[in-house]
């Protein structure tokens, strides 16, 4: 964790353990969330130094966690039963994690979360799912998607879909119950394989085409 402020040299800031083995990790409002193996760690950054609140264990192995607004979304892959899912977790009190619905899928190949809505991708289908109350997630819209999609992110309702070589390709869900679909002009020179998008800015990476 590093203080920013001025961007003075030397950085100041903290080390924070146990993270050997972390796979990712996100901070959101004050609240970190590092992804292990089979738990999700959690810490307090509003605390000097930063403090381990809880750890969220899981059966599965842990893929992807996205922190926003107080919820926890881990998404999870069995490898018995070869059936993804994303678990829901309230970390309002990060001391006292509770863990809501559990949403499952022959194949989870990307999530997003933007504000109330989450994005779930599985083979060629979007699902739009309303998690205003996530003890009660409501499936809003079906979008059936014309590639395979490699990573998606999502803001200020709009989501990008990064497609490998066949680009990128926008999803406006302005109105979720009827979201646009279209494809984006190709990024010259650049095979996208995710999108970063925040405030109306997005940042694409991939890698070079040819």
């Amino acid at each position: 964790c590093l203080r920013d402020e001025g961007f003075a040299w030397p950085l100041e800031g903290a080390v924070l353990q146990p993270l050997a083995g972390m796979r990712g990790f996100e901070a959101d409002e004050g609240l970190l969330a590092g992804a292990l193996d089979f738990s999700v760690l959690l810490f307090d950054l509003t605390r000097d130094p930063p403090s381990l609140r809880a750890s969220v264990p899981f059966d599965e192995e842990v893929r992807r966690v996205i922190l926003s607004g107080g919820v926890l979304f881990v998404v999870t892959r069995s490898g018995e039963e070869a059936r993804d899912a994303v678990h829901i977790v309230d970390v309002s009190d990060p001391a006292r994690p509770r863990r809501l619905p559990v949403l499952t899928s022959e194949v989870i190949d990307a999530v997003a979360v933007d504000g109330s809505l989450l994005f779930v991708v599985s083979g060629a289908a979007l699902y739009l799912i309303d998690v205003t109350a996530p003890v009660d997630p409501v499936m809003l819209q079906y979008v059936t998607l014309p590639c395979a999609v490699s990573e998606i992110d999502a803001s200020g309702g709009i989501s990008l879909l990064a497609c490998g070589e066949k680009g990128l390709f926008g999803l406006n869900v302005s109105d979720p119950f009827h979201p646009l679909l279209q494809s984006l002009a190709p990024v010259e020179g650049l095979v996208p394989g995710k999108a970063l998008g925040e405030g109306g800015t997005w940042v694409i990476l991939g890698e070079a085409a040819g």
